[in-house]
């Protein structure tokens, strides 16, 4: 194994080590993401089928799994390894901010330091034509939407 680590230079080691920091990094971001989406699902659903809806989430979040790594392969072998990586953190990113966006959007509001209430906002289903939608922030910087 020495022998094997010995024969990349020191510039190639160097980067090596960083991938797989970086590798790690990601997959620990990725593992505590799943949990806070889960605890927060848990915390969310208010009704008797919580855990119906949280295995569906679950199961949803692991059929993901699959289809990324069968969709990996083919994109490795078409594109450098570093721009799929790069691709697979902004979209992770992305989709983060688009949880956030939802729920603001919605009427829902960060915890405070002084002790309140976290406020939910509503994601029920109602149809709206975009539009004629407005978005903006108001005094307390939350997004407020205007149908």
């Amino acid at each position: 194994m020495a022998s094997y680590w010995n024969s990349f230079t020191p510039r190639e080691r160097r980067n090596i080590a960083i991938y797989i920091g970086g590798i790690m990094l990601y997959k620990l971001g990725l593992e505590s993401f799943n949990g806070s989406i889960v605890t927060l699902a848990t915390d969310r659903f208010k009704a008797a089928n919580t855990f119906s809806k949280l295995g569906a989430l679950t199961g949803l979040n692991q059929a993901m799994q699959v289809v990324g790594s069968i969709l990996i392969a083919p994109l490795v072998k078409k594109f450098p390894t570093r721009s799929v990586l790069a691709s697979a953190i902004l979209v992770f990113g992305l989709i983060t901010t688009l949880f956030l966006i939802i729920d603001a959007a919605t009427g829902g509001k960060p915890k405070v330091s002084n002790g309140d209430k976290l406020k939910y906002g509503s994601w029920e289903y109602v149809p709206l034509n975009p539009k004629k939608m407005t978005f903006f922030i108001d005094s307390e910087f939350r997004v407020v939407c205007q149908p």
